[in-house]
């Protein structure tokens, strides 16, 4: 093994599995509704805005925490 690190702690995973997830239906939904030709403003304007709660947000995250929920192994030969 090259290297082994952890990522999303269990707040973002949280946030992801209560928050986020859930909502994807209702999220396809309207961009289905919404014409195509105002599709990019919109998408735009949800990005900024998600922007202002995930980027605080993840800032709160702590590389190689023990309580983190995901493993990345980078392997070498």
């Amino acid at each position: 093994m090259h290297r082994h690190s952890t990522h999303l702690s269990k707040h973002i995973i949280q946030a992801w599995d209560i928050g986020f997830r859930p909502m994807f239906p209702a999220f396809l939904k309207a961009v289905e509704a919404i014409p195509a030709d105002k599709l990019a403003d919109v998408k735009a304007e949800w990005v900024e805005s998600m922007k202002r709660f995930a980027v605080p947000f993840a800032a709160t995250e702590t590389r190689n925490n023990p309580a983190n929920a995901f493993h990345c192994y980078v392997l070498s030969k």
